[in-house]
């Protein structure tokens, strides 16, 4: 026969996945707890009242686990009520899942798998073989709770374990529960140590929590002002740079195909005639570049920032560049004709200057530099926020590990 401790580890264990689990947090570790305090009960090792608990019998069991904690029990004899065994026995509760998991391998019952995850965590299982002593433990729960009669004792404590720690919902669906609401509270109050269970559970829950909420406030105050503002700033700067990291994304994918859009060029040809005095001067230096730039801007309708104006002895030019534009003007200085070829290349080739920073001025290029710092802002402060979250920070840095190594990994691949 299992003890009530094996048969809880059953009822916990997923059956599509192989680990614990529980619908309330801690519940699977209030469970073992309950079940070893049930077991040394239901062995006549021990006695409860509403509040103490006492040994009436310290001889061995013979179940390894159940004489572990007899034996620890009987070292403590300061230890007088039921909510400091339950607390003492919550703390052995790694230990005991370990021990029940192992002695359910041994008996055929479940298998142990060991996998990694991201090749460097390691991954427990303990899939389901023999599902039928699964099987007898629900039927039994489910007879307990839907027949009238008083079952076994051995019963109503599994009905007391697996309702207060989150079991129960694993065997009976939500509404089959609340059909049978009024019986399992009955069950699970009908035996004194079943109370005394209940009540320990629960002031244990609460202790624990609380517990947990002071550690979640960091100690020092400087660690809780850098927590504080690591996500203020994560969560805004994310937020105001959302658009400005989208543009980024998509112009570094278009600026690494741009041949995917190589027919967007258009090309114009103008020709026409400057004042000639503004051309045919004695010295190059008296060469009119303001009027005759404002000349090809007004006729033209040049917008892009001049770029260079070069005087020869022949000839002038005037060359505009902006994003995705360019045009180019020859002006022949003894006539004052011009030539201007203009070149637009596109929507998506403005999109991939604008991400270069070319042709676009300096404050634009400014702007591409803050930028980059509220991505760096978004970034680190993402980094800082994850030494704050203890359950998942070596996760965390595991795949921020991971992922720099690919990098690497890709680059050292795939660039010759």
């Amino acid at each position: 026969m299992l003890t009530l401790l094996e048969e809880v580890v059953l009822l916990a264990v997923d059956e599509e996945t192989g680990s614990l689990r529980s619908t309330r947090e801690f519940g699977t570790a209030y469970a073992l707890t309950g079940a070893v305090f049930f077991d040394l009960a239901l062995a006549r090792k021990i006695d409860t009242g509403t509040e103490a608990i006492q040994i009436i019998d310290s001889t061995p069991t013979g179940n390894a686990i159940l004489d572990r904690v007899l034996t620890a029990m009987a070292q403590r004899p300061d230890l007088t009520t039921v909510n400091q065994w339950i607390e003492t026995i919550f703390e052995r509760r790694d230990d005991l899942e370990k021990e029940a998991l192992a002695s359910l391998v041994r008996q055929g019952i479940l298998r142990h798998e060991k996998s990694k995850r991201l090749w460097i965590i390691d991954v427990e299982r303990f899939p389901l073989v023999d599902k039928r002593p699964l099987h007898h433990v629900e039927v039994r729960l489910a007879e307990a709770i839907f027949t009238d009669s008083i079952p076994d004792t051995r019963d109503i404590m599994l009905v007391s374990i697996a309702e207060p720690c989150g079991l129960l919902g694993y065997v009976l669906s939500d509404t089959q529960i609340e059909s049978r609401r009024e019986r399992i509270d009955t069950l699970c109050s009908l035996e004194t140590i079943s109370r005394s269970f209940t009540d320990a559970i629960n002031a244990l829950d609460f202790k624990v929590h609380r517990e947990i909420q002071k550690k979640a406030v960091p100690k020092r105050p400087w660690k809780r002002r850098i927590a504080a503002l690591s996500r203020w700033l994560h969560i805004y700067v994310s937020m105001m740079s959302f658009g400005i990291l989208l543009f980024f994304a998509v112009t570094g994918l278009t600026l690494n195909h741009q041949e995917w859009f190589s027919g967007q060029r258009r090309t114009n040809e103008y020709h026409g005639s400057v004042d000639l005095k503004w051309v045919k001067t004695g010295d190059a230096k008296d060469v009119a570049k303001l009027e005759i730039v404002e000349y090809l801007r007004r006729n033209h309708g040049v917008k892009a920032a001049l770029a260079d104006f070069r005087i020869e002895d022949q000839q002038c030019e005037a060359a505009f560049k902006g994003p995705g534009y360019e045009a180019n003007a020859f002006i022949d200085r003894e006539t004052g004709s011009y030539q201007m070829t203009e070149n637009r290349f596109g929507f998506v080739a403005i999109i991939n200057d604008l991400h270069k920073a070319r042709d676009t001025g300096t404050k634009w290029a400014a702007a591409v530099d803050v930028s980059a710092v509220l991505m760096i802002i978004v970034s680190l402060t993402g980094l800082t926020l994850i030494f704050f979250l203890y359950k998942r920070r070596l996760a965390g840095l595991v795949v921020l590990g991971v992922g720099a190594a690919l990098f690497y990994l890709v680059y050292l691949i795939l660039v010759p």
